[in-house]
């Protein structure tokens, strides 16, 4: 891959930061790239339409797994933690639903130890404090709702920007357009 790559118009794009540069002599990207192009080096050539919304495509869901994967805030104790919200996490939160639903997350116990009727949900303070301080929380069935509701909200925003942005790009008629949008 070249530091630079042509688009089908009259810009170039930066491909370490996908900048796109105006074919401008005065301005300073520009000047960068001709003195790259004078020292002999190539750009890469223009994406196609097609190839270029395919590209920004995979870097948007690539990104909407990593934001849902990455934890989510809730008030269910009565203070707001982070709560996990990886795979494994999310089965764990549809099975327990699935159990407040039936009638049985009351008189289940779900870790030796532990009463009947509260289930065990990792967290920590905030969103960037460090994994190794994640205690395990004991959440009664209205907790646990609370929490799901929470998460959903989360999940169902998330998603539902993912597919904004999608929409956004396969309807996009130009390069410049398509790599400008961006999570």
């Amino acid at each position: 891959m070249s530091l630079y790559q042509l688009t089908i118009g009259t810009s170039i794009i930066r491909t370490s930061d996908n900048a796109i540069i105006p074919n401008d002599p005065v301005n300073n990207d520009y000047q960068a790239y001709l003195k790259w192009l004078a020292e002999g080096n190539m750009s890469d050539p223009a994406l196609t339409l097609a190839e270029a919304q395919a590209n920004q495509l995979n870097i948007i869901n690539n990104t909407a797994i990593n934001v849902l994967s990455g934890g989510f805030s809730s008030t269910a104790t009565g203070t707001a933690l982070w709560y996990d919200s990886d795979a494994e996490s999310q089965l764990l939160y549809t099975n327990l639903y699935d159990d407040a639903k039936s009638g049985t997350y009351a008189t289940t116990t779900y870790m030796t130890g532990y009463s009947a009727g509260v289930a065990p949900i990792r967290s920590k303070a905030s969103q960037s404090a460090a994994d190794s301080t994640k205690i395990v929380q004991q959440l009664t069935q209205t907790q646990f709702l609370q929490l799901y509701q929470d998460w959903k909200v989360f999940y169902t925003s998330t998603k539902a920007h993912q597919w904004t942005l999608q929409a956004e790009i396969n309807a996009a008629t130009t390069l410049e357009a398509v790599q400008a949008i961006v999570w």
